[in-house]
């Protein structure tokens, strides 16, 4: 069985149009070499596993199907609009779970504590918020855990 390595790079697009502009480039790029694994392993499953690679990779779809023919314009522009609501709703949370962290982790620094726990206004309800930080340097993954909880909205986080 061959040893095969994750992928570590990640997708990064700022929007939307990004993301079709960098779909395109593959799709005509693999039309060029017919599509064939080493494309997609290039192109596609070159990128850590997230929601933005899941959308990359059926826009791909679409401009490949656009380019052989086997769908029509119209038909493409309706699979983008629906692509392009879901990335929409990703970016949303993706925001709001960063927010929420960060004002978990900005409590610490405004009481002046590296470790222990402290109540912070939730950004998403304004409830009250609860975060714990902890010192675990034998945890194989990391050696700070941070778990935060809203009262209000119930918005969890956990590293």
């Amino acid at each position: 069985m061959k040893n095969q390595q994750a992928p570590s790079k990640s997708l990064r697009v700022s929007n939307f149009t990004a993301l079709k502009k960098a779909a395109y480039q593959a799709a005509v790029a693999g039309k060029q070499c017919g599509y064939n694994d080493e494309w997609k392993k290039q192109y596609i499953d070159c990128y850590s596993i997230s929601s933005v690679v899941f959308l990359f990779e059926r826009a791909v779809t679409v401009y490949q199907d656009f380019l052989q023919g086997d769908i029509q314009k119209e038909e493409g522009e309706s699979l983008f609009q629906q692509l392009e609501e879901k990335f929409t709703r990703i970016c949303m949370v993706l925001g709001s779970a960063h927010e929420f962290a960060e004002a978990a982790i900005e409590a610490f620094g405004e009481k002046g504590m590296q470790f222990g726990e402290v109540e912070f206004d939730c950004p998403d309800c304004f409830s009250k918020a609860k975060a714990i930080r902890l010192n675990t340097p034998k945890n194989p993954s990391h050696a700070v855990t941070i778990r935060a909880s809203c009262y209000g909205c119930g918005t969890r986080m956990m590293n």
